[in-house]
């Protein structure tokens, strides 16, 4: 069973799959750096070795639901 790692102080979390897919959610800043209940999705890139931008949600168990949908439909599609 994947797992989400929290990889900062401000509730940064991580995760990667068994197909190598890696998703991290951050929280959506304002111009004032305060937290708007938005959280950021991003998935890593291997061909340029960067996190990209997918999309971004509210509240964060919707983003974190999002992100394990994307991994099941990558599985039923390589059966």
């Amino acid at each position: 069973m994947n797992k989400w790692k929290k990889t900062s102080w401000d509730n940064e979390q991580e995760i990667t799959f068994s197909t190598g897919r890696r998703f991290k959610i951050k929280k959506q800043l304002n111009d004032s750096d305060k937290h708007d209940g938005s959280w950021q999705v991003w998935e890593w890139v291997p061909a340029n070795e960067d996190w990209g931008w997918v999309d971004n949600f509210s509240p964060m168990w919707f983003a974190k639901e999002n992100v394990m949908k994307w991994n099941s439909y990558e599985k039923e599609e390589t059966l």
